[in-house]
């Protein structure tokens, strides 16, 4: 079945057969509007559907489990009635006649009213039925991760369209949906609620003999192993030259050009995102460097109106969608770089202050979405200093902080400098910030 990574596949054969003709730096470049690359948006939908299809197969094949679980059989020490006990074994015998609370004094004889016997009790919380709690407990959590992304991509009267129509996230949502109401129904049943009643999930899962022969928790055991195996090197380093590549594109629709490269580099898809090129257009600079270390890129950029230092940017690469990843970034990134951010095929996350903040960049193409980076950094309007050193332009915040000409919104944290060009009042933004609401 075609998928995401199949269509990243095909995009990369198309920049390989590309770089087949175009080997050095400057002459890649120049050329990049006759190279067409086929969106991933699309083909991340058809992904997200198949894993849907195949949840909604796994509680199919749990409420089996359910209905047939594996069991251990123990056996309980009980106290019953004398008279309804039946024969006793020879140790419920013994603990009989050594416990002084079953007998009772008639008149002048001791009668036995109650027997020590064993009775054998179906256990359910066993190890391979704790596991698939365990296992629907994180279906269900990335569930609504999914759910909370499908609904951000309901389409208001007034917004651009992504590569999804409004039928594609109806059907998504409605999937999702069904999906929901059989989890709703597994958690209802008494297997669930006793398993979860003082649940401990698993540190390690260990495949023992029911989770590898029965091929009812053979399945599960399958798909908590594809669920949790971590993502491949090599088609997270082609998305990273895809994205890279995007990024050069938007770089020359907006008028800049190579100025400074390595000509003597030959540049293939494997590591074209670790490109070092310096581009110009009549206003900025651009410096573009890849860092190993922290597997992100970095933007200097120059304004050539501000005389003083560059301001120096952080962008991580997401192929997810939910930029779970970067919930923990190191915060002294901040003092850095002017901005640390993360981007992927459907949005750009601010990683300020350890949090993970969505831009306002719903349903619009990955193109679009670099277009907006890029812009968010080399964005240049005219604006009145009187009014914009009191108020924020993004937010209307009066909670500013002035160091000469440079203003930083201490409510949305977007920044930028007053400027005179040509006699006019302008506003150059190295830093805005436009959140998502909702």
């Amino acid at each position: 079945m075609t998928n995401e990574t199949g269509c990243l596949a095909t995009n990369i054969e198309i920049i390989r057969d590309y770089l087949d003709n175009h080997k050095l730096s400057k002459s890649f470049y120049e050329d990049l509007d006759s190279l067409n690359l086929a969106s991933l948006q699309e083909l991340s939908f058809q992904k997200d559907m198949e894993l849907f299809s195949n949840i909604e197969f796994l509680t199919s094949i749990i409420i089996s489990i359910i209905n047939h679980p594996h069991l251990s059989n123990k056996t309980e020490d009980v106290i019953l009635k004398a008279g309804q006990s039946g024969v006793l074994k020879d140790d419920a015998f013994i603990k009989t006649i050594q416990d002084s609370r079953l007998w009772k004094r008639r008149k002048t004889e001791m009668v036995l009213e109650e027997v020590h016997n064993y009775q054998y009790v179906d256990e359910i919380k066993i190890y391979e039925n704790i596991f698939v709690v365990m296992l629907l407990k994180m279906v269900d959590s990335l569930l609504v991760k999914y759910e909370e992304f499908y609904n951000s991509l309901v389409a208001t009267y007034d917004e651009e369209s992504s590569k999804l129509t409004n039928t594609d996230v109806a059907l998504a949502l409605d999937k999702l949906s069904r999906i929901k109401n059989k989890l709703n129904k597994i958690k209802s049943t008494y297997f669930y609620k006793e398993i979860s009643h003082n649940f401990k999930p698993l540190n390690k899962v260990e495949p023992t003999n029911i989770l590898l022969k029965d091929h009812l928790y053979n399945y599960c055991y399958k798909f908590y192993k594809n669920l949790i195996s971590p993502k491949n090197k090599h088609t997270f380093n082609e998305f990273k030259s895809y994205y890279y590549i995007l990024l050069l594109k938007a770089l020359k629709r907006h008028g800049f050009k190579i100025t400074k490269y390595d000509e003597k580099k030959e540049i293939n898809t494997e590591d074209i995102y670790k490109l070092n090129i310096v581009f110009e257009n009549e206003m900025f600079g651009i410096s573009t460097f890849y860092d190993e270390k922290l597997d992100a890129f970095k933007f200097s950029i120059v304004f050539d109106e501000i005389s003083y230092d560059s301001f120096d940017h952080l962008l991580f690469m997401d192929d997810s969608k939910i930029f779970s990843s970067f919930r923990n970034v190191d915060t002294s990134l901040e003092k850095k770089y002017t901005t640390v951010e993360a981007i992927s095929l459907w949005n750009i996350a601010y990683l300020d202050q350890g949090d993970v903040k969505l831009a306002i960049c719903k349903n619009v193409t990955e193109e679009k979405i670099i277009d907006r980076y890029l812009l968010d950094k080399i964005t240049l309007l005219k604006g009145s200093e009187k009014i914009y050193s009191r108020y924020c332009p993004i937010c209307k915040s009066k909670n500013l902080m002035v160091v000469d000409k440079n203003v930083t919104c201490l409510t949305c944290t977007s920044k930028y400098e007053l400027v005179t060009i040509n006699d006019e009042e302008h506003l150059f933004f190295a830093k805005l910030r436009r959140y998502k609401n909702g």
